[in-house]
């Protein structure tokens, strides 16, 4: 049996020293226990490199800190299987090496309670108990239209070895947990927000209330929310529509308008496309990218000649992508219009929406009125699919090549 260690007596920079010597299960525990103690954690000055949300049977979250990865998955089902708070929170640190109570900081803290867990049943136990929740989850439908949040937590932590654990916050909301992880990790944004499968069970307000701003939101056909009301709760710089979505909505122009840096359509293939020429005159977006749009070489043609006139004054990057298997002709897209071709062998520099550079090789250039040099590059066929795109050089967009 080991003496108690009072780590938050220690001077702070004492602190960080055994801190950073804890694996990340550890010291997360450790930064729920007392503001000092969480801001010990801060002073790791961990940076989350990407945050990624997925709301659909579950919620699902998904953090990147140098090697590290961890996955943290709320579930329902898990909460009836949970010990008692107090007992569990004795019994986490009865056989720890360090005393990691300070009376007077649990005090201010003894509204939160904190219950935790190690779990050492096997992954196949965990597994066979989240199947569970899957087999249950029709009947948790006809029970209520819809469910908050749930606190509930498995987190898997993966750096070539995997650990699991299983957490029970009862007095804490996807909010607070969202807000904890900003400060400790250091991020400011949710770079993925992705709507799945059935993610219509939760309440949208919560979610909502429970999100901060938004760099790239996801939207699958199956999500069971209305696809307009989901676009007019939730903005962000990137749109993704999955297959089908767009077919759904039903104001698209609402989305045509909107300032994205990138929006990314996928239509229903076995539909004629529902984006016509007149439609891609409304996108306000940087970067265009629809696949299954179906079109012409002549409505291509016609779309150019709109372009050169003062149209998408906006765009910087046009992606179309067909499974048809006709090819676009060059000579069908440019026709009528004045252009200058560019050898094969010559790689240009275009700097995207994200800043980074992307190398275009050979092409033809054309200019709008008010001068904008525009390429059009035709991909022919390739893997099954057509693909053109043509970029504008803005001036921001414009790499010098020396």
């Amino acid at each position: 049996m080991t003496n108690p260690f009072p780590l938050l007596d220690l001077p702070t920079a004492a602190i960080l020293h055994v801190v950073k010597s804890m694996d990340y299960g550890e010291f997360l525990n450790l930064s729920f226990l007392s503001k000092r103690a969480k801001k010990s954690i801060e002073l790791m000055n961990l940076k989350s490199e990407e945050l990624t949300v997925y709301i659909g049977d579950f919620v699902h979250m998904n953090m990147s800190i140098g090697t590290k990865r961890m996955e943290w998955k709320f579930y329902y089902c898990l909460k009836g299987n949970i010990i008692d708070g107090e007992d569990l929170l004795e019994e986490s640190f009865e056989n720890e090496e360090m005393d990691l109570e300070n009376e007077n900081e649990l005090e201010e803290e003894e509204d939160e309670e904190i219950d935790y867990i190690e779990e050492d049943q096997d992954i196949k136990d965990i597994d066979e108990e989240l199947e569970e929740f899957q087999d249950e989850q029709e009947v948790y439908e006809l029970e209520a239209e819809e469910f908050a949040l749930p606190d509930s937590v498995e987190l898997l932590i993966s750096d070539g070895v995997s650990s699991r654990a299983v957490w029970y916050m009862e007095s804490l909301t996807m909010k607070d947990w969202i807000q904890h992880f900003m400060t400790i990790f250091h991020f400011s944004e949710i770079q993925h927000l992705d709507f799945t499968r059935n993610s219509s069970i939760f309440s949208i307000e919560e979610i909502k209330d429970s999100m901060i701003a938004i760099n790239k939101l996801s939207v699958s056909s199956d999500t069971g929310f209305d696809v307009d009301y989901l676009l007019s709760n939730f903005h962000s710089k990137y749109l993704h529509l999955g297959l089908g979505v767009f077919e759904t909505l039903k104001k698209p122009e609402n989305v045509m308008i909107r300032n994205y840096d990138m929006l990314r359509i996928y239509l229903n293939r076995d539909h004629p496309s529902t984006i016509t020429l007149d439609d891609l005159l409304f996108f306000n977006s940087k970067t265009i990218k629809v696949c299954e749009a179906n079109w012409t070489a002549k409505s291509f043609n016609r779309f150019i000649k709109h372009w050169i006139k003062g149209s998408n004054p906006r765009m910087e990057m046009l992606n179309l992508l067909d499974f048809s298997e006709k090819e676009f002709i060059d000579t069908e897209i440019l026709k009528g219009v004045r252009f200058m071709e560019i050898p094969a062998d010559q790689t240009r520099w275009f700097r995207n929406q994200d800043g980074q550079l992307v190398a275009f090789e050979g092409g033809k250039d054309f200019y709008r009125q008010d001068g904008a040099k525009a390429t059009i590059y035709n991909f022919g066929s390739y893997e099954n699919f057509r693909c053109i795109a043509m970029c504008v050089w803005h001036p921001h967009c414009v790499v010098d090549p020396r």
